[in-house]
């Protein structure tokens, strides 16, 4: 943390909001969705440009987008609703998956099945292979707002998800029914991210905090109060002691469970004037790079 510096800022060819980021699982390229309709790859470790692809007419966003576990597939929802799937990023397959825009999508451990939110208020469960069709194996209803986020357990059949509704909730996903609703938070609970010890579930709110829920007891067992309504939330991927926030003042801070104050800042890491929302954050699988997507 004590090199948790700016090192490299890169814009596509023009400025538009970046919604989401994907790292591949090997970690040689990165993927990030604009809000023009256009998907961005870049090469590690330089994080060089590579090449720029329209993906959804202009005016529908790419709001989500996800590797599969194997490496073989990327798969991208967008403002439109409808669900891409991409190999070698070669487009096979899109359908309509919700009647508004996918704000995530997440794959089970198995990658057989994924996961998607939606700011229609549900969430639902797809089968990989039979998802084309448009039918969903289950749709899971109960938040009265917009889905923020929708995230598959680690090793389990467990989902959590994140609404405008400011509540968290736990879903078995062999089921339609919640087995836990969190109300931890104030405000629009913004993002969630497991640990990868699948005990953790660590929760990002407006109300400027970060909570880390301890699944075995449905309780809250670290709060850190952040220097701004926080947007972003991802855990390092090799130290589960460390995760890191984006702010919507453009904060960047990074933090150490067990310790209240954050270990690291990085002021202004996106300085767009009107809105400095960090609205995505992706760990390189090794740990040694954090990208963030901003408004600028």
């Amino acid at each position: 943390l004590g090199t948790a510096n700016k090192c490299h800022r890169e814009n596509k060819r023009e400025s538009a909001p970046c919604l989401c980021i994907a790292w591949s699982p090997e970690g040689r390229r990165v993927v990030t969705g604009f809000e023009t309709g256009e998907i961005a790859l870049w090469m590690a470790p330089a994080y060089n440009f590579d090449t720029l692809f329209q993906i959804s007419p202009m005016g529908k966003a790419i709001t989500s987008c996800c590797f599969t576990h194997n490496e073989k597939w990327l798969v991208i929802g967008d403002g439109d609703g409808l669900i891409r799937y991409f190999i070698h990023y070669d487009e096979k397959i899109n359908f309509k998956a919700h009647k508004e825009a996918v704000t995530d999508v997440s794959f089970s451990f198995t990658d057989d099945k994924y996961v998607t939110g939606s700011l229609d208020h549900t969430m639902r469960i797809w089968d990989f292979e039979t998802a084309a069709k448009g039918n969903p194996e289950r749709e899971l209803r109960g938040h009265g707002n917009n889905i923020t986020s929708a995230q598959w357990h680690p090793q389990t059949p467990l989902i959590a998800s994140s609404s405008q509704d400011y509540t968290v909730r736990i879903w078995d996903a062999r089921t339609d029914e919640v087995s836990s609703i969190l109300r931890h938070h104030k405000t629009e609970v913004s993002s969630t991210r497991w640990a990868n010890n699948g005990m953790w579930l660590l929760t990002a709110g407006q109300d400027s905090k970060a909570s880390i829920i301890d699944i075995r007891t449905m309780k809250e067992l670290y709060s850190f109060q952040a220097s701004g309504p926080l947007k972003s939330v991802s855990w390092h991927p090799t130290n589960e002691q460390v995760f890191s926030s984006g702010s919507m003042d453009g904060i960047l801070e990074h933090w150490v469970v067990g310790l209240t104050e954050p270990q690291a800042i990085v002021k202004s890491a996106h300085d767009n004037s009107r809105r400095p929302h960090i609205n995505a954050l992706g760990y390189h699988p090794a740990g040694h790079l954090l990208v963030t997507g901003g408004q600028d």
